[in-house]
């Protein structure tokens, strides 16, 4: 007997260090929050894609809590799965490091069978800049990639289009 739990809905998501959070649920990107709450300019809109690409300069948190039932607590293969993560993260449950993902291009799970408990459970999910991300790797072996993009792009297993030659926020 399989069991599916949902975890789409009650994210809280929030810039690292930051106090101020912001609901959302999933999927959906850094991006898209930030719009939805007016807290950045419409990146669509003339230059504004310039001062967007800097909002990637940050990590940011996203976090939920659902509760789980004795059935999901004593069931030996008990899975947290994702359809995908953008991109470089770590993800947490109840405050146990699950593992770090590298690749948005690709299905995440992780067991979680002894960490998720009855009753409330947090999950978190820690997005670590993608743009910190490429220029470090760059810094240490330069790779080739296209002159209209950002240097770099080439080390992250990311939808290029997202670093410059046919840029565009995702509002998925």
């Amino acid at each position: 007997m399989s069991t599916t739990v949902s975890l789409n809905d009650n994210w809280k998501m929030k810039k690292a260090g930051s106090q101020e959070s912001f609901d959302c649920k999933v999927p959906c990107s850094v991006y898209k929050t930030l719009l939805d709450y007016k807290k950045i300019p419409d990146p669509y809109y003339r230059e504004n894609e310039y001062i967007s690409t800097q909002i990637c300069d940050d990590d940011y948190d996203f976090e939920t809590t659902f509760t789980a039932d004795k059935t999901a607590v004593e069931c030996e293969h008990t899975v947290l799965h994702f359809d995908g993560i953008d991109t470089i993260a770590n993800v947490c449950l109840n405050g146990i490091h699950l593992g770090r993902v590298n690749n948005m291009h690709r299905v995440w799970e992780f067991p979680v069978h002894g960490i998720i408990k009855e009753g409330d459970n947090t999950l978190t999910v820690k997005i670590t800049s993608p743009n910190r991300y490429i220029k470090e790797m760059d810094e240490k072996r330069h790779l080739w990639g296209v002159d209209s993009t950002m240097t770099g792009y080439t080390h992250i297993r990311k939808a290029h289009c997202m670093f410059g030659w046919d840029w565009g926020v995702s509002h998925s």
